[in-house]
């Protein structure tokens, strides 16, 4: 499907990383720095995000571009010796829509996180978006399952690289014909810098990698990933500006900063808002997280009518009203005023 390469590489971030050798600007070494991208744990990153629907028919349709498009913030825990996987947690933030039982200001649509072998998802169910759902889904479950996550143009960009398709060391592996030797060559780009192409002996397929020690995938065709800038903070540099395909619709994300995990962070599991249904797939159960009285009659008062997006189009439709009564009333006027006129002069 169009979102494996995507989540290929959200599986090598929290399974299965291993350490690599000190990076060379050969196949080989690229090869092998894809296998450990620690220098990218223990960090917050925050950016933002939007997607255009190229498709018909596409899940931007019924959620609305609004939703997501936004901003985000992805946080990567360090390595746990003991399982050999990475806690992760990502946030997304839009400007309330006129969301009855919340202030103004932004909020969290959505996170999904993983830390401890458990991942979660939540997702808001937005009545001031047009959406009839009042109840915020969301999902407890083994392992790393992760759904918006797959189709994020930013994680990608870190963390594609080899996992799209089976390479081993500086050769291709071709199911029939066996391993086939890769070349590199070196150009300078806008914005990147130099860069490192690899391409099959036959030049059917190409990827370009920035230089080292990062060795980022900036362009792709088998992807769809497309790294515009890198931006170097604190002797680093990350991907800073750059877009994907995912199927139905192209994302795009422009980094806003990077920031050290504190040492006490605990926080890859919130609590669930009211409102909420919580699906445990783990034990089986179903536990729902009520609103309160007051967000209830909010709540209520907003599809009666009451709302403030409501009072707007009540107040549109009475000013109507008062302009057609007072049109009427004018046309009266000077129907009577015109026939006084004309039966006096026949007079």
């Amino acid at each position: 499907m169009w979102y494996r390469p995507a989540r290929a590489a959200l599986l090598l971030l929290v399974f299965g990383l291993s350490p690599s050798q000190a990076p060379s600007q050969t196949a080989d070494q690229i090869m092998e720095a894809h296998s450990d991208r620690s220098f990218l744990f223990g960090k917050v990153y925050e950016y933002d995000v939007d997607y255009d629907v190229v498709a018909e028919n596409s899940p931007l349709d019924v959620l609305g571009k609004g939703v997501l498009s936004g901003w985000r913030r992805l946080t990567i825990g360090h390595i746990v010796p003991e399982t050999w996987t990475v806690p992760v947690r990502i946030e997304h933030f839009i400007e309330s829509q006129e969301e009855p039982y919340l202030p103004e200001g932004e909020i969290t649509v959505f996170w999904e996180a993983f830390s401890e072998g458990e991942s979660r998802r939540f997702n808001r169910s937005l009545i001031g978006n047009g959406g009839n759902r009042i109840e915020h889904e969301c999902h407890v479950s083994a392992g790393g399952i992760f759904s918006v996550i797959s189709a994020d143009p930013f994680i990608s960009s870190l963390f594609i690289g080899t996992t799209a398709t089976n390479r081993f060391g500086g050769e291709e592996f071709h199911p029939t014909r066996g391993k086939v030797s890769l070349g590199v060559t070196k150009e300078k780009l806008s914005g990147l810098g130099e860069v490192l192409k690899l391409f099959n002996e036959e030049q059917t397929w190409e990827k370009t990698y920035s230089s080292g020690p990062e060795f980022y995938v900036v362009d792709d065709t088998l992807t769809g990933l497309r790294v515009d800038s890198l931006r170097s903070i604190n002797g680093v540099r990350y991907p800073s500006a750059g877009r994907m395909t995912f199927g139905y619709y192209d994302a795009s994300f422009s980094l806003r900063s990077v920031e050290p995990l504190p040492d006490d962070f605990n926080g890859w599991f919130t609590d669930w808002p009211n409102g909420s249904v919580v699906v445990n797939a783990i034990d089986g159960s179903v536990t729902r997280i009520p609103y309160t009285e007051v967000e209830s009659a909010k709540i209520r008062d907003f599809f009666a009518g009451d709302s403030p997006a409501a009072a707007i189009e009540s107040s549109r439709q009475r000013s109507l009203l008062i302009f057609l009564n007072l049109a009427l009333v004018v046309g009266i006027i000077a129907i009577v005023i015109f026939r006084k006129k004309f039966f006096h002069a026949g007079a």
